[in-house]
């Protein structure tokens, strides 16, 4: 009894290690949304939870409840390392328009060289 919750317990701490680390990278990217980034954790979570039983399973026995506490491990580590370094999602830029009336050409000129700046964005 007690070598089987050694077991799991092994499936369970290089899972944490690696969802930590992952989450802490993936928390910290602004160029993906939050539902991608929530996306990605999930999958993350079941690929990277199996796949540290498989790579384990070499050296220890394989039992069931240890690929689903790999998997839940690796998901609370994902959690915990983004939520640590979590920054919000970067704003797109707001799009210019532009109204062309053919009785204000001056104004018009402005509006275009206006946008075209460099410093305007």
């Amino acid at each position: 009894m007690l070598a089987d919750l050694f077991t799991e317990t092994i499936y369970g701490i290089p899972s944490l290690f690696v969802g930590v680390g992952l989450g802490y990278i993936v928390g910290g990217m602004k160029s993906l949304k939050s539902s991608d980034r929530l996306l990605l954790g999930l999958a993350s979570s079941a690929i990277g939870g199996l796949a540290i039983v498989l790579a384990l399973t070499a050296f220890l026995p394989f039992s069931s409840s240890g690929v689903i506490l790999s998997i839940l491990a690796f998901g609370g580590g994902f959690i915990f390392g983004a939520g640590t370094h979590w920054d919000a999602p970067a704003k797109p830029k707001p799009k210019s328009h532009i109204i062309y009336e053919p009785e204000d050409d001056g104004e018009f000129d402005r509006e275009i060289e206006k946008v075209f700046e460099p410093d305007s964005q």
